[in-house]
């Protein structure tokens, strides 16, 4: 069984990697820095975003970098930021890795790479989006109307399923497999066709030319080490116009800085700046699910170091997180503005001030 995962596995990557097709010139908008560490065995890089003419958007998409990929603050932690993710007692990430796909005056994309360890050996990939003007993310839902998801996903199906037909036949036209090792293959060709009947599009980076989706862990979980990254590029062009938010039409097809902020209750993933009882400066993220169940997390700015909470999304417009030692309450009120309220375990309430 293993061979003919292996085999199918080498193929597909091949094809996988030529969905992607040509980039042109990457701007260079940011200033990037590296920041790297060796420990326990592995590497690991994070990119350090500059910018003389627009440091508050850079510090923005700094702070959405270190809560979400390494859950530690770069300011306070120094190169030790990665001390909460590496790889402890045979469990934790093993090595963490980025692409910078684009990095113009109207978008910053980036893409990460992991290596895990748990029961069994895992990657993960996870793209960050930011609007280069304001330093605030991206999510495919403010890009594209249903409509315009709806075509996304179509597409994305389309090509993804274009390259498990051409795998299945190099498959049958190969004479140095043996019948059984044959039939596993095709196998996992079915089972990759079932899998790809739906698409993760919120998990998606930006080359200017190109949307890049991601489809992975088609395997099962045992041998998902041996999983391939379906990325593929979605051409902006073989979208339609009606497909494009105003907002995605000025960032995705003219290109233009857009200063819009873009913010309600439904984006999946969001960023917050403000301060609790008007004395204790925090960053915290939402991962708002379909399903209205939220993760995420908050630190306090002088600290730099992750609390996790979860929560729902009551109505529309109003939000409660729940840590350890208390909770959150949220609300948008109609002119976008952000009202809360953080309350203790005897319930008594702290205002939050949004910024």
């Amino acid at each position: 069984m293993m061979k003919a995962i292996i085999l199918f596995v080498i193929t597909g990557f091949v094809l996988a990697t030529d969905c992607l097709g040509q980039e042109g010139v990457v701007e260079q908008y940011f200033q990037i820095e590296d920041v790297t560490s060796e420990a326990s065995g592995g590497v690991y890089s994070v990119p350090l975003v500059r910018s003389n003419t627009n440091p508050d958007a850079a510090y923005k998409i700094n702070q959405v970098i270190q809560l979400v990929i390494v859950r530690k603050s770069y300011s306070v932690a120094g190169k030790s930021m990665f001390d909460e993710m590496l790889n402890k007692d045979g469990y934790g990430t093993e090595s963490l890795g980025y692409t910078i796909l684009l990095n113009s005056p109207a978008i910053l994309s980036i893409r990460f790479d992991d290596q895990t360890m748990s029961s069994y050996p895992d990657s993960h990939t996870y793209y960050l989006n930011f609007n280069s003007a304001t330093g605030d993310i991206i999510d495919v839902a403010e890009l594209l109307n249903k409509q315009g998801i709806d075509h996304l996903n179509d597409l994305a199906g389309s090509t993804f399923n274009e390259r498990i037909k051409a795998r299945h036949s190099e498959i049958l036209k190969d004479d140095s497999i043996d019948e059984d090792e044959r039939k596993e293959s095709l196998d996992y060709v079915f089972d990759l066709t079932e899998c790809n009947a739906t698409h993760e599009i919120w998990k998606f980076g930006i080359t200017g030319e190109f949307i890049i989706v991601e489809k992975d862990h088609c395997f099962p979980h045992v041998i998902q080490m041996f999983d391939i990254s379906w990325a593929c590029g979605i051409k902006v062009k073989d979208l339609y116009s009606r497909d494009f938010t105003s907002y995605g039409k000025a960032l995705l097809r003219e290109g233009k800085t857009d200063n819009s902020r873009h913010f309600d209750a439904k984006e999946s993933l969001m960023t917050l700046h403000g301060k609790i009882d008007s004395k204790y400066p925090f960053t915290m993220y939402l991962d708002i699910n379909d399903d209205n169940s939220i993760g995420g997390g908050y630190w306090y700015d002088k600290f730099g170091k992750l609390v996790d909470f979860e929560g729902k999304r009551v109505s529309a417009s109003k939000i409660e997180l729940t840590e350890e030692g208390g909770k959150f309450v949220l609300t948008i009120v109609g002119t976008g503005e952000i009202l809360g309220s953080w309350y203790n375990k005897e319930g008594r309430p702290l205002p939050i001030t949004f910024y």
